[in-house]
């Protein structure tokens, strides 16, 4: 497992030139993360999945 996550942080460090650059993409992938999370919970409260 260790293994992969090296290598994907290194294949994803080569698009990336600058600490701003690493910051925006990381939050563009934690805030879609989030974003299903919370989705997945408000589902499971409500009994129900969103326009059904």
């Amino acid at each position: 497992m260790q293994n992969t996550s090296i290598q994907l942080a290194k294949e994803l460090a080569k698009d990336y030139k600058t600490a701003e650059d690493v910051q925006a993409k990381l939050r563009d992938l934690f805030g879609h993360t989030i974003e299903q999370l919370l989705e997945a919970e408000m589902n499971e409260h409500l009994g129900y999945v969103k326009h059904s």
